[in-house]
């Protein structure tokens, strides 16, 4: 199951692609229909950390504030028109279909829980690190520097 803190850690990664997503209608929203979408898909240019509607362009919205409020209208999301997650039907889940894209690291997780105890103002307790765990922070670290981050 993917939760909306997912799709924007995603998005933050690969911050050089095109997203969009298919919204359902107002229709499904009321319980007339379990997958009617929207007319207008949503899209967030690369780049860019708004979300604008296709046909529509002055209407816009920053995407985490979308992500917290509407999530669960999200049917279907790609990124540079390929399917990387997916809901059934309008109250159920949100689906990996790329699961390599959605799968985080030790050391990601542990920076993003240090962000969000920054955001909210909560304490955070690391756990004592192992010899697995620091082998997966290492592994970690050393791929991000290969992709030509210092």
């Amino acid at each position: 199951m993917i939760k909306a803190i997912d799709v924007l850690r995603v998005m933050a990664e690969h911050k050089e692609s095109e997203f969009e997503f298919r919204i359902y209608s107002p229709n499904t929203e009321q319980g007339y229909s379990d997958t009617e979408l929207s007319k207008l898909p949503a899209y967030v240019e690369a780049h860019s950390t708004f979300a604008k509607l296709r046909g529509n362009e002055k209407m816009a919205i920053q995407v985490t504030e979308f992500f917290e409020s509407d999530f669960q209208t999200i049917a279907s999301l790609t990124m540079d028109g390929q399917l990387i997650c997916e809901r059934k039907a309008y109250g159920q889940p949100m689906e990996a279909i790329k699961h390599a894209l959605f799968e985080q690291g030790t050391y990601s997780e542990m920076v993003e829980k240090q962000f969000m105890g920054l955001r909210t103002g909560r304490t955070l307790l690391v756990p004592e690190m192992n010899e697995s765990m620091a082998g997966g922070l290492m592994k970690e670290f050393m791929a991000w520097r290969k992709e030509g981050n210092q």
